[in-house]
């Protein structure tokens, strides 16, 4: 779980997106904690000189804000500090109510029983259930 401190649109590979610096809060599983990480989500709505760059992704959640908060599952590729999620998946952004935003390809675990999770608080109270199931997150 981590927080969103700040955001960069521009290019990466030849892909426009955006580019956040997150503060990890916390490790649920998986890779040793760190302090900080980045995310490339690679859709945005920026300027790049006299061009106005539009790109909107379904697979994604909407651009994420400052102070938003993000939880980062196994299935983004890490290089070192930069997590790149492939096709989507392993990226669920908190808005600032704690209600959960997801892309609209992201499944959760299809094992897992009860309510569904629809708060950051749900997905937290969830994840020890998911850890069991082999999902895992960071």
């Amino acid at each position: 779980m981590g927080w969103v401190r700040e955001r960069s649109f521009g290019f990466w590979l030849g892909i426009p997106g955006h580019l956040l610096q997150l503060e990890i809060e916390r490790t649920h599983r998986g890779a040793p904690a760190l302090d900080s990480a980045y995310l490339f989500l690679p859709q945005g709505d920026f300027e790049a000189g006299p061009f106005r760059i539009v790109k909107r992704d379904s697979r994604y959640p909407d651009t994420l804000a400052g102070e938003d908060g993000v939880f980062l599952f196994s299935h983004p590729e890490i290089r070192g500090h930069l997590f790149f999620p492939l096709e989507g998946r392993g990226v669920v952004a908190v808005d600032s109510e704690g209600g959960l935003v997801m892309g609209a390809d992201h499944r959760g675990p299809d094992d897992l029983s009860g309510p569904p999770i629809r708060t950051k608080n749900d997905l937290i109270e969830r994840i020890p259930e998911a850890n069991a199931a082999g999902a895992g997150s960071r």
